[in-house]
């Protein structure tokens, strides 16, 4: 069995040992929940007008392109198994239909 005194020098190494583990992990929680500030970014004065042209440039070679494809004939199979020859050989056993 153990002496009194070893007992209360437990007792105090646990109490102590609590402590600074709930301060811990109150520091841990602090340093998670506050906010950090944003990061520096350098832009430059004319992006927004920049990111503009670029899209509508994107936009219409977007369209032309579509409507490039609407005029296209395409390749639709006559059959399942004719798919299976559409992937491998594109003019046998299909057909050309408009768009």
């Amino acid at each position: 069995m153990a002496s009194k005194n070893q007992t209360g020098t437990l007792a105090y190494i646990y109490r102590v040992f609590r402590m600074a583990v709930l301060l811990l992990l109150i520091g841990v929680i602090g340093l998670v929940l506050r906010k950090s500030p944003p990061p520096v970014v350098n832009t430059a004065a004319d992006a927004a007008a920049t990111l503009q042209a670029n899209l509508e440039e994107e936009k219409k070679s977007a369209d032309a392109e579509a409507v490039g494809a609407w005029a296209q004939p395409r390749l639709v199979p006559r059959s399942k198994r004719a798919r299976r020859s559409c992937s491998t050989t594109p003019l046998m056993g299909c057909r050309l239909v408009a768009a």
